[in-house]
């Protein structure tokens, strides 16, 4: 499935917004809702339908503006497309690691490569905050990374 919010129609076989899902035989796991976290969901006036848009937004992300779609911007506009597809991407990814956080985990977000060759380039890891041991070395190695860029 697509990273970017469609994790729980995919595992069935519908969209990402799509009503049209077969039943589970078995539920695994606990039912996905966007957003994942308290904070984004508080700070969206229609959380359903604003976090839809939010990840079609992000979901272009992943490569520069289509070009087909986009012929007609100047260049101006077309660095403010890639910047709102950017920035709506990392709000995806902010809300995914803070719904982490809200569970009990310390989480942290890292980059994997540069932003220039690809924004499909982010990893949440996490670990249990009653972890200390674990906490600490994550954090530590976050600090590495951001110390690298």
């Amino acid at each position: 499935p697509c990273c970017v919010g469609k994790l729980k129609f995919s595992l069935h076989g519908g969209s990402s917004f799509s009503n049209n899902l077969a039943a589970p035989a078995t539920r695994i796991l606990p039912q996905i809702t966007h957003p994942r976290s308290r904070w984004l969901l508080d700070n969206l006036g229609e959380p359903a339908k604003e976090f839809a848009i939010l990840a079609r937004a992000a979901d272009i992300s992943h490569a520069p503006v289509n070009p087909v779609a986009s012929c007609n911007l100047n260049p101006e506009e077309r660095r403010n497309a890639e910047e709102v597809a950017r920035l709506s991407k990392l709000h995806i990814e902010l809300d995914r690691s803070e719904g982490v956080r809200e569970r009990g985990f310390s989480s942290y977000l890292f980059k994997l490569i540069s932003p220039e060759l690809s924004a499909k380039n982010d990893l949440i890891a996490a670990v249990p905050s009653s972890s200390k041991a674990m906490a600490g070395s994550l954090h530590q190695l976050w600090l590495q990374c951001e110390q690298c860029t």
